[in-house]
């Protein structure tokens, strides 16, 4: 199941996290569920973001989706055609785990506790 999903009017965002339930029973469990809450924002062209197929309503409060030091696998499917994409990360370890491929970018992310 997808963790994450953004839907852009150029392209769908699948995230997963094989481990994200015990990851978020712990952190729960350590500061709780009211501490776990994030404010999305995005910019336009975004038409949904949904957490674990719940929609994310923009500005307001939804449970966290990244934190601890768990590997997010991460899909982009390019809507249009599109020759070559890259993920733009201020470090280079980040870029260099994603590919581009038939119109999809793919790689993971792993933000190690910070």
């Amino acid at each position: 199941m997808d963790l994450l999903t953004i839907r852009h009017e150029d392209f769908t965002m699948y995230v997963e996290c094989s481990k994200f339930e015990g990851i978020w029973n712990k952190a729960q469990g350590n500061v709780g569920e009211e501490n776990l809450l994030s404010t999305y924002t995005w910019s336009d062209g975004v038409e949904a973001v949904e957490r674990n197929g719940e929609p994310i309503v923009k500005g307001e409060k939804a449970p966290a989706v990244f934190f601890d030091n768990a590997e997010y696998p991460i899909w982009v499917d390019f809507n249009k055609e599109v020759t070559h994409a890259q993920f733009g990360s201020m470090l280079q370890s980040d870029n260099e785990r994603f590919t581009f491929r038939k119109s999809t970018l793919a790689g993971f992310i792993n933000y190690g506790n910070d």
